[in-house]
């Protein structure tokens, strides 16, 4: 591979970094797997149904082992 080709390749690298960097702060992190916050956000939102009396504490504990999984 000669000097120019070498520079397309890197070029072609930093511009797909680049594009793949735009997209994620696009969305935010909501493509993320395993987002912390997202967890934490559903646990959460499951809590305050259980302590409204929405749903009872067996049902609670279950679906916190799902979300934790």
């Amino acid at each position: 591979m000669d000097a120019d080709g070498i520079l397309s390749f890197l070029l072609l690298v930093l511009l797909t970094v680049g594009i793949v960097a735009l997209v994620l702060s696009f969305f935010g992190g909501a493509v993320r797997i395993g987002n912390d916050r997202s967890l934490s956000r559903g646990l959460d939102i499951l809590g305050e149904y259980c302590a409204k009396g929405e749903i009872q504490r067996d049902e609670y504990l279950q679906e916190k082992r799902d979300l934790s999984a």
